[in-house]
């Protein structure tokens, strides 16, 4: 018995995509469908057999389609092949099919409904054993795991490898199941992109530095030159670092003669404020007077008992942070995580109200138009989630402690509430450094300043976008001299001799000669320790491996930058007996 059928086109991505399951993107689940296409289309109404995705197979044209749910298949030859193979029945069944304007479903022939079934068999029985796909939740694979395994200096096949190792430590499901992880090539390339930036960007801070900085300099522009990465042209290391692209080319070969062409801080710094801020200069007629004479820190008017509250205030704050670095709990002396804070639903709210609004009181306020918390005075910290719970039973027991808010015409007040976050202790301003201090004050008016610009430009107010331009200007310079006290200097290049033990991890990397070897951990190894690469090496070594490899040569940490705050004992408040 011979069957009627017609062409049928067969759809299957281009050989040179290669995902790991067919709807990487989005995760749909897969179906095989048949498409009667529209007359005059691209196919001239030639029917197409292809995969596509459940959720599609609902939108527009359901009178033209026909589909079969399969399993969620690893992509690739054996998959296109299955679908070839139902071609000879996807051709029988659209010989029966058409469409009825009074019906959502095709219309089949009693020959294409035989065939639909034949279809279904065919396949049910060809995808039992193939290989599927198993995807996991991107949360799988932490942030923290992927920065342990790529670095700046990580090379392509590496980014594959690391893939690999962070797919083959989840366990799959279903026996045999390819476990697949979305987006996590992309977020591991990613990872790596951050890293390079961060080196080019130390490669423009370093540049800038004094003599001090210019070993690191060039180890830098080697370093970033051994990647090969068509981004990091020799002209543009010598823009991010003050050079020509010639004076690259040499220290690249290792020549590293001197450049005159580095720009220093204090220079540039000084013509900034002079720019922009010359009120922060000595006056041309200063007098040398003492700054006691003349202390402009506070506004006329401010008197002693003003400034004895201020000092009052700051010494309360100083005290209230330094009790938050420990956990409360008696006794317990570990770090703060966590921070509790005890709100009531606030039913005192009120806002000015319009003259036509009914609820408006003999005051001119409306108080049912908003509930918002309000947080009590006490705050509690804690290390973790176990004597956080011990800090709100106890509070629960005092309630009068934690209520702020009354009741409402003498009822009882609302019932308070605790809210838990985490907490990321820093010191009150009394206890950082000067320079740090007033780095701080000088960003926080940046802020202000950048905002009221952003709103003066919005609403076309020009007269105060210039007015806060030149505010911006102002603590832009002020932010530029107060970051000119804060400096950074280099550790000492130490030497590591076969048989030493590895390094602490603050050292990062290591060079023998002009080879330059990065660490890396060892997120999955049992070793104990870490594992050392130089660029474009596979595969990684131990750190007894390498020493073992160059000795007698020693290994040389690569200096590092660590911060350096003058001391300013000008800058101590009198009260303070305790400053450091």
């Amino acid at each position: 018995m011979t069957h009627q059928s017609v062409d049928v086109a067969v759809m299957v991505p281009a050989r040179d995509v290669r995902p790991t399951w067919l709807f990487e993107e989005t995760g749909g689940r897969p179906v095989v469908e048949l498409f009667m296409s529209l007359p005059g289309g691209p196919d001239m109404g030639r029917p197409v057999l292809s995969f596509t995705e459940a959720d599609l197979v609902r939108l527009g044209y359901q009178n033209r389609r026909l589909h079969w749910s399969i399993p969620l298949l690893v992509a690739g030859e054996p998959l296109w092949e299955l679908l070839a193979s139902l071609r000879p029945y996807a051709a029988r069944i659209a010989a029966g099919m058409s469409t009825s304007p009074r019906s959502t479903r095709p219309v089949l022939t009693a020959e294409a409904k035989a065939a639909v079934k034949e279809l279904a068999a065919h396949l049910a029985q060809a995808v039992e054993g193939m290989p599927v796909v198993e995807p996991v939740e991107p949360q799988a694979v932490p942030d923290a795991a992927i920065e342990e395994l790529v670095t700046a200096d990580t090379t392509d096949a590496a980014l594959a490898e690391a893939v690999a190792r962070l797919t083959a430590r989840i366990p799959a499901q279903t026996p045999g199941a390819l476990v697949h992880v979305p987006g996590l090539a992309e977020r591991v390339e990613r990872a790596r992109v951050r890293a390079r930036g961060m080196v080019r960007s130390r490669l423009a801070i370093v540049a800038a530095l004094s003599e001090g900085g210019r070993q690191e300099r060039d180890e830098l522009i080697r370093r970033i030159s051994a990647w090969h990465d068509p981004a990091d042209t020799q002209r543009s290391l010598g823009a991010a670092a003050g050079l020509t692209h010639r004076a690259v080319q040499q220290i690249v070969k290792k020549i590293g003669e001197r450049d005159d062409a580095l720009t220093r801080v204090a220079p540039a710094v000084e013509s900034l404020v002079q720019a922009w801020d010359p009120g922060m200069l000595p006056p041309l007629d200063d007098t040398g007077e003492d700054d006691d004479e003349r202390d402009d820190r506070y506004p006329p008017g401010f008197t002693a008992e003003d400034m004895e509250d201020e000092y009052e205030y700051r010494r309360r704050e100083r005290d209230r942070r330094r009790a938050q670095r420990e956990c409360a709990v008696a006794g317990c002396r570990k770090p703060s995580r966590l921070i509790i804070k005890a709100w009531q639903v606030d039913t005192t709210e009120y806002f000015g109200a319009d003259r036509d609004d009914p609820d408006r009181d003999d005051l001119g306020n409306v108080y049912n138009l908003s509930v918002s918390p309000r947080y009590g005075a006490p705050t509690w910290t804690a290390c973790g989630t176990t004597h956080a719970r011990t800090l709100i039973d106890a509070a629960k027991a005092q309630p009068h402690l934690t209520a702020s808010v009354p009741g409402i015409d003498g009822g009882p007040p609302p019932p308070v509430h605790f809210q838990v976050e985490s907490f990321a202790w820093t010191a009150a301003d009394d206890d950082l450094p000067a320079p740090v201090r007033r780095l701080r004050a000088n960003l926080d008016l940046l802020d202000y300043a950048l905002k009221e610009f952003t709103r003066a430009v919005s609403v076309g107010d020009n007269v105060g976008a210039a007015l806060y331009l030149s505010m911006l200007r102002r603590d832009v310079a002020r932010g530029a001299l107060s970051l000119a006290d804060l400096t950074t200097r280099a550790t000492p290049a130490t030497h590591y001799h076969h048989g030493d033990a590895e390094p602490h991890r603050d050292v990062i990397q290591v060079r023998d000669g002009d080879t330059i070897f990065n660490r890396e951990r060892d997120y999955f190894g049992a070793q104990g320790g870490d594992l050392w690469r130089a660029p474009g090496e596979h595969p990684a070594r131990t750190w007894d491996e390498l020493a073992a490899a160059v000795a007698p040569r020693p290994l040389i940490a690569i200096p590092r930058e660590v911060l350096h705050i003058p001391h300013h004992d000008d800058d101590r408040d009198d009260y303070d007996d305790d400053w450091e």
